[in-house]
């Protein structure tokens, strides 16, 4: 999964949820972003 399962898990607890989308940005060192919704 993400690097920042902290982040993840404290968004899931205020009811966001992955939906698969995610984003290679390479301007920022190929970081992957990943997106949630509620």
């Amino acid at each position: 999964m993400a690097a920042n399962a902290n982040a993840i898990a404290f968004h899931e607890h205020a009811g966001f949820a992955l939906d698969g989308a995610r984003e290679v940005v390479t301007d920022w060192g190929n970081l992957v972003e990943l997106r949630m919704i509620r």
